[in-house]
């Protein structure tokens, strides 16, 4: 994605900054001159931010503070030069220990006068901080995700798409296409405001999303959407790469090296997020076309980019990949050593508890979200509750002697037309009848009945049901629709009519069903001892968050205490039989 991960934190900062520009100002002097001058200075910050001159911020921020603390501008002036300044700091590149000094003194101002947009944004800078800069996804998730919530909160939904697309892009980082909620509602709240950044990250992210859920599709029709405007927004190189990545993944090798040429090619790599992608991508390309020492220059490449810029994020796929490249080239001692590289970044990534804890966040803000609606729904209710009453009773007593008059009326209206409807469908049903016994097939022309169209479906998910259930060729991580399309030697149309005639699911869900499964039946054997991460390499899954994900949405409890319930089980089992014995 390219510069998207550098920028989009200044950028949906100003689009807060923007969309502040013209609320009410809340308790300011009655003057209209202070309202002006207060909006003029407003303005003038968004300016230098949409500049990004981080000197002429930081000093029109201090002047802002300065006209609400001195100079009769009022509490929110200033709370909002507060803001601003932690804004400008960020901006600036400061460390935290500077930020800390406005964010804290803001965050207490803004809790005090229950200012949510001023919460919203603080939280937007800590979040964004600690995802860009320090590097941490769940520190920096859990911020965006409170901020989300002060947001809501606020009832202004241009407020809300800043978070949303910092929490879509943490998503991104983590390989988590969890992330595809929020990523759909950037892309559809940027067109709905004409936001044309917006309707790009949206776009980009919800594609990668749609890509790591085996939808390519989907991931292509919404990688399209971003291609246009990756010039605009300085993003070749990470647009072009996902390109790659989802026309290798339909098929379209050649197409796919162009693209991912085209995105090395590109520009500079210093400042960027996702430069790794183009070299990660080609790579693979270059090694599944045996092309080997290629593979192994361009992939070490991408490794130096990333250590140089300090851009991490992608690192341990290209370990993951150098390692099976090394075990191509049958050199043992480096595949292994990669190997280990890739556990500890992984496991640094997708720590258990860290996701334990986002879960519980996610479902804290929209319980939270929830009862807000409903404390809302109840304040209108009763503000409006006698105006209600009167008319209904009106409408209530008009709407009964008007219903008596139209159902006297149209009852046999209705009567009639339903007679003549019954008629007409009888007509066409021996009109249909009659052209199927009398019609001769033309020369040269096969009729196929829907029978035998069945009968084909219902062998090809037959023989699917055989390969994964004896063969258990679920347990492939590089498993693909082409691929079982290809082991079946049908096409990846009818492979996916037939799972979804048959079992109401998509390939990819089909899929991790045979992998829970399989999974419930080692966690539920007291004497097998496997690791969970090991079983989750073993079993196909590409990452321990999905499994997780699927495992607790199929059994109602994460797999480590799912095994404790069993043993525990068992245990008892045991205990009961033991004793029967005994007496």
């Amino acid at each position: 994605m390219g510069k998207i991960g550098k920028n989009i934190a200044i950028a949906t900062l100003l689009l807060v900054t923007a969309c502040h520009a013209g609320r009410n100002f809340g308790t300011l002097p009655s003057s209209d001159d202070a309202d002006t001058l207060l909006a003029e200075k407003i303005r003038a910050i968004k300016e230098a931010f949409e500049r990004q001159d981080a000197v002429q911020s930081l000093n029109l921020s201090r002047e802002l503070r300065n006209f609400g603390k001195t100079e009769g501008g009022g509490e929110k002036a200033g709370l909002y030069g507060l803001v601003y300044l932690a804004q400008s700091h960020y901006l600036t590149g400061s460390s935290y220990d500077s930020l800390s000094l406005y964010i804290d003194e803001a965050r207490e101002e803004a809790s005090r006068q229950k200012d949510y947009w001023a919460l919203a944004t603080i939280q937007n800078v800590v979040g964004s901080y600690a995802l860009f800069v320090e590097l941490d996804y769940g520190k920096g998730l859990s911020n965006l995700m409170e901020g989300l919530r002060y947001a809501e909160m606020s009832g202004d939904a241009s407020r809300i798409f800043p978070l949303k697309s910092n929490i879509a892009l943490a998503y991104y980082f983590r390989n988590d296409p969890a992330g595809l909620q929020y990523a759909l509602e950037v892309h559809d709240l940027g067109r709905q405001y004409g936001n044309e950044f917006m309707v790009f990250t949206g776009a980009v992210i919800s594609s990668y999303m749609y890509y790591v859920l085996g939808q390519y599709d989907r991931a292509l029709e919404y990688i399209r959407y971003a291609l246009p405007l990756a010039r605009a927004y300085s993003d070749e190189r990470g647009v072009y790469s996902l390109y790659g990545d989802i026309l290798m993944a339909l098929g379209r090798r050649e197409e796919a090296a162009e693209s991912y040429r085209k995105a090395i090619a590109e520009g500079s790599d210093s400042g960027r997020f996702s430069d790794v992608d183009a070299y990660l991508g080609y790579g693979r390309y270059l090694q599944q076309n045996g092309r080997y020492e290629e593979a192994l220059r361009i992939m070490e490449q991408g490794i130096s980019v990333a250590e140089m810029d300090r851009r991490s994020q992608k690192l341990y796929l290209l370990y993951y990949n150098l390692s099976s490249l090394y075990e191509s080239l049958h050199k043992p001692a480096a595949a292994l050593k990669y190997y280990k590289m890739y556990h500890a970044k992984a496991d640094s990534m997708f720590n258990i508890e860290q996701e334990k804890a986002i879960a519980e966040l996610k479902i804290q803000n929209e319980k939270e979200r929830y009862e807000n609606e409903l404390r809302v729904q109840d304040l209108t209710w009763q503000r409006r509750l006698q105006v209600v009453v009167l008319i209904l009773l009106i409408v209530v007593i008009l709407a009964i002697g008007a219903f008596i008059l139209y159902y006297r009326k149209e009852r046999g209206y209705r009567q009639i037309l339903k007679l003549r409807q019954e008629a007409a469908e009888k007509e066409k049903w021996y009109r249909t009848q009659l052209q199927k016994y009398t019609r001769e097939p033309e020369q040269g022309i096969v009729y196929h009945t829907e029978t035998e169209q069945d009968d084909k479906l219902y062998d090809l998910f037959t023989r699917l049901q055989t390969l994964m259930s004896e063969q258990k060729i679920y347990m492939r991580p590089d498993l693909s629709r082409d691929a079982v399309a290809k082991l079946l030697s049908t096409n990846r149309t009818y492979l996916s009519e037939a799972i979804s005639r048959y079992t109401g699911l998509s390939f990819v869900y089909y899929v991790n069903s045979f992998r829970i499964d399989a999974a419930v039946r080692i966690l539920s054997d007291p004497n097998d001892e496997t690791p969970i991460k090991a079983l989750v390499h073993e079993l196909g899954f590409h990452s321990m968050s999905t499994f997780y994900r699927l495992f607790q949405a199929a059994k109602g409890v994460p797999p480590s205490q799912f095994r404790e319930q069993r043993k525990r089980h068992a245990d008892g089992n045991s205990l009961t039989h033991s004793q029967g014995l005994k007496q």
